[in-house]
């Protein structure tokens, strides 16, 4: 079983999608952090979401529980995302 999980992740607020590895161990908190950690890395000077930021499902718009599981989240390679 793989431990990490391949996502498409999009960003409305700077219009752009990335693609992902996540662990499937961590939280959705965990995940949350560390992704807008490496955005911050990443883009430098262009807007992106702060701590206050929340994943959600693309398809939805439904915010994941911070406290649940990447793996509890049934997610797969190809899952689309978003951050808010």
């Amino acid at each position: 079983m793989a431990e990490k999980v391949f996502i498409e992740l999009h960003i409305p607020a700077n219009q752009k999608i990335y693609d992902v590895k996540v662990p499937k161990h961590i939280s959705v908190d965990q995940a949350t952090k560390m992704l807008i950690c490496l955005f911050e890395e990443m883009e430098q000077g262009e807007y992106l979401p702060d701590m206050s930021a929340v994943l959600c499902d693309y398809q939805s718009g439904r915010a994941f529980n911070i406290n649940a599981s990447i793996d509890s989240l049934n997610l797969h390679n190809g899952s689309k995302l978003m951050l808010i």
